[in-house]
């Protein structure tokens, strides 16, 4: 995301993920000292930890949000670029995992595509599923939001979650995707 600054630029990437996360919860996002450049990669994360989602069967999960990115310069500015994300759910009550999406495409990981996790709070039986990477596309904060509101019936913290999750997605699509390797090169 762009800013004329690199604490801009982080600001410019943090508001429309923090009014995506508003939507379920009052928890916030946090980015510490990553407001700077740096070859090494800064780390986005909920500042309490895991997050405690209602739900309308009062069966209430926790959700857990980290990303890590890189501030680059980019046409005369700066921009945040992601480099990894891993958006988490547990059941709250016995607090195992139910699912993960995850995306780390550093070298040095053996699972490089975007992927999901199943895990045992899903309560799929099959082992198989427990230890998989099931291949996905890679995953908007947004849409793991919309699917907890819809699919585990998670109470939204807002009314207008629909619209608000609608226009963070539009501002993320609007800005032109930077080609970026391991190392911060532009390309």
């Amino acid at each position: 995301m762009p800013g004329d600054t690199p604490s801009a630029a982080v600001d410019t990437y943090l508001a429309p993920l923090q009014l995506s996360i508003s939507c379920v919860t009052k928890g916030l996002l946090g980015v510490g000292a990553g407001r700077h450049v740096s070859e090494k990669p800064h780390v986005l994360t909920l500042l309490n930890g895991p997050e405690r989602l209602s739900r309308r069967d009062q069966r209430d999960l926790t959700l857990s949000v980290s990303q890590q990115y890189q501030i680059i310069e980019f046409e005369g500015g700066f921009r945040v670029h992601t480099l990894s994300y891993a958006y988490k759910l547990d059941d709250a009550l016995d607090g195992h995992e139910i699912m993960a999406y995850h995306w780390h495409p550093q070298p040095h990981q053996t699972v490089q595509y975007p992927h999901l996790h199943l895990s045992y709070g899903a309560r799929i039986g099959r082992e198989e599923f427990q230890k998989a990477h099931v291949p996905t596309g890679r995953i908007a904060l947004e849409d793991f939001i919309q699917f907890l509101i819809e699919a585990f019936d998670a109470i939204p913290a807002r009314d207008d979650w629909h619209s608000v999750l609608d226009e963070t997605r539009a501002r993320f699509s609007e800005v032109p995707f930077v080609g970026i390797d391991f190392h911060g090169r532009c390309h």
